[in-house]
């Protein structure tokens, strides 16, 4: 989808190597296997530095919400404690957009 949030395209291909770990994603692009969509939150560095440029600015895959949902506070495991606690300090950082 266009930044603008009205045109929108689709394209066809045939991918040669598919992943879903965007660590393993990172280290492929650096290698040179072609090009892939990695968020600029997973490892901002590689923009910065200009190690990873960006190919098309205007156009974004379609956004989604994302929840952080468990069964209560009461008997949290300390694992799920800890995520929660990361993601609500994270989250104003890496998107100072949202409503607060």
């Amino acid at each position: 989808m266009h930044v603008n949030g009205k045109n929108r395209e689709t394209v066809a291909f045939q991918p040669y190597f598919s992943m879903n770990d965007y660590a393993g994603l990172a280290t492929a692009l650096l290698g040179g296997a072609g090009i892939g969509d990695i968020s600029p939150v997973v490892e901002p560095h590689l923009l910065r530095e200009g190690r990873l440029i960006e190919i098309m600015p205007k156009w974004k895959f379609r956004n989604f919400d994302l929840s952080l949902v468990h069964a209560g506070n009461r008997h949290m495991p300390r694992a799920v404690r800890v995520f929660k606690e990361f993601a609500a300090n994270m989250a104003p950082q890496l998107f100072p957009k949202l409503p607060a």
